[in-house]
């Protein structure tokens, strides 16, 4: 595992893709994730992502700060989950928005530019219609969508739901 200090008051620890946080007041705190690489943890506070470097010393390997219109619009980012190839990940927001992003290492020849930084390529937004997420799970090429509803869905990696299953409630 993998520790974090944030200021006096917050520490995370992420393992493959989950985080647990400790916080000693009662602030927003903040979600990470690592990438199953080990190269890489993406770390949000709301409406910013930090991209960690960590594979020697951990160092800010990009920053995704979200303009405060997109924050009203589409909520605050709530869960993190990298792709299992470690080469996308997801966000999801408070407001029911799935957020994918596609991940370009310093060098790569795929990306939007030529560059010498990592950077992050929006590949697409999926709108839950208002439904929260409570909890994103990466699935092979799937990701999984637990709701507040008690739905589970099924997304694909390029934004494209393909499953609902909803509970069944008997009397």
């Amino acid at each position: 595992p993998m520790s974090f200090h944030f200021g006096a008051d917050i520490t995370v620890t992420a393992t493959s893709d989950v985080a647990s946080v400790t916080e000693t007041e009662n602030i927003r705190a903040p979600l990470a994730a690592a990438s199953k690489c080990g190269k890489y943890v993406a770390a949000s506070s709301g409406n910013e992502l930090v991209l960690w470097s960590v594979i020697e010393a951990p160092s800010v390997a990009a920053i995704l700060i979200r303009s405060p219109n997109d924050v009203v619009a589409s909520g605050n980012i709530c869960s993190i989950v990298w792709r299992r190839s470690s080469k996308m990940l997801a966000l999801a927001t408070d407001m029911g928005k799935l957020c994918l992003f596609r991940l370009h290492p310093p060098g790569s020849e795929d990306g939007p530019q030529s560059s010498n930084k990592l950077t992050l390529e929006p590949c697409g937004v999926l709108d839950l219609e208002g439904d929260m997420i409570r909890c994103l799970c990466s699935c092979g090429h799937v990701i999984l969508i637990g709701g507040a509803d008690g739905a589970l869905r099924t997304v694909s990696w390029e934004g494209q739901l393909l499953e609902v299953h909803t509970p069944m409630v008997t009397d």
